[in-house]
């Protein structure tokens, strides 16, 4: 009888090793075997990691992993420099008591750690999903207004060089012309879409981008100014448009601060979205504006999320405007962050360990989206044309 179990004892731990292994090994066995140099068993055993890690967000167990990942750092403090054995121990009961308290959880403790106060995945505070704070209300799209008239093309400064990083692929004098803008998103995966653009439907491809920008800091990166520094190449068919990735911050206006998230901040950053889509609409036939991914970290997701929202609700006034959201084609089935995603019939990873910018199968699932858009445009346009 005792052997019996003792037997069933040890078949059950054997069931929660591997369930533990397979649900939450995946991401440290990979990252683990990546860190080898090349040549070795245990790199080349990265292709099996990979897959295992992959099975955990096909199967929507991702986020506990990324929670239990939080959570173990918080235990041990691994960010932050702890003094001694006893403060180790109140920080692994202050976040174990948050985690299974019904009231909101525990601010736990620092231990004098000067970065706790960004916005990381690795910050200590804990949150549950049901506990997660509301969504800002989204503030009325500002009234119509005349936008400022754009300086006439023979103005000197604007031949003056474009800044960021500029990309041109294809002829100038072939259609259609497609401009790509945005920030560090577009810098990292835009040559990928460029070129996928020009090889499935020709013409001529400009990626502008800049790291750090969007419309929040003009006193930084002034993006109406540069983007009619590209319309005095031509004018372009579509403009695409990503960006807002540093975007969810505090900034001045006329002298006074405005903090993120306030009613009043959506009032200003909805005018500058509206006047951005009208000037971009004055130099191409149509736009396409991006929705920003799911990211990695909760707390920064939510801040992407309001911004989409607010993006959304202004690209839903104009016209000549879309509104593509990119959580179905870059996240998972609930639109949740997802490293993995099936590119080219195969499971490949879709987002860098950051959990903000993409990976190249990333951008050409974002260039695929956008292809498919831009075809839809073209028909569209075609058959107007034989209408008339």
């Amino acid at each position: 009888m005792k052997d019996a179990n003792v037997k069933k004892q040890l078949f059950w731990t054997m069931v929660i090793s591997a369930g533990i292994l397979l649900l939450f090994g995946g991401r440290g066995l990979y990252h683990w075997s990546v860190s080898k140099e090349p040549g070795s068993v245990i790199y080349e055993a990265r292709y099996y990691t990979q897959n295992l890690w992959r099975l955990t967000s096909e199967l929507g167990t991702e986020a506990p992993a990324l929670a239990a990942e939080r959570a173990a750092r918080e235990i041990f403090a691994l960010d932050g420099k702890v003094e001694s054995y006893q403060e180790v121990k109140e920080q692994r009961q202050l976040v174990l008591s948050s985690l299974s308290a019904k009231e909101p959880p525990v601010l736990a403790r620092t231990f004098g750690n000067p970065l706790s106060s960004l916005e990381s995945p690795l910050r200590p505070r804990v949150l549950l999903p049901e506990e997660a704070p509301s969504p800002v209300p989204l503030a009325p799209l500002p009234s119509p207004r005349k936008v400022a008239a754009l300086p006439p093309l023979s103005d000197p400064s604007l031949f003056k060089k474009r800044q960021g990083m500029v990309f041109d692929m294809g002829d100038l004098k072939s259609e259609p012309k497609i401009l790509i803008l945005g920030d560090s998103l577009v810098r990292g995966v835009g040559k990928e879409i460029a070129m996928m653009i020009h090889k499935t439907e020709g013409g001529f491809a400009t990626v502008h981008a800049k790291v750090s920008s969007g419309l929040a800091r003009p006193d930084f990166f002034d993006w109406p100014t540069e983007l009619h520094k590209n319309f005095v190449v031509g004018k372009y068919e579509v403009v695409v448009v990503l960006m807002g990735t540093n975007d969810a911050q505090s900034f001045r206006h006329l002298g006074k601060f405005y903090r993120f998230p306030s009613k009043k901040w959506d009032e200003l950053y909805q005018e500058r979205i509206v006047s951005f889509m009208d000037h971009a609409c004055q130099g191409a036939k149509k736009v396409i504006w991006l929705g920003l991914p799911p990211m990695k970290s909760r707390s920064f997701d939510q801040k992407i999320s309001h911004l989409n929202h607010l993006v959304e609700g202004a690209a839903k006034a104009k016209s000549c405007v879309d509104y593509v959201s990119l959580a179905p084609i870059l996240g998972d089935g609930g639109g949740r962050y997802a490293s993995f995603r099936k590119v080219y019939d195969r499971y490949r990873r879709v987002r860098l360990r950051d959990g903000i910018h993409l990976t190249r199968h990333g951008g050409r699932l974002v260039a695929e989206e956008l292809i498919h858009s831009i075809k839809k445009i073209r028909v569209a346009r075609s058959f107007e044309s034989s209408a008339h």
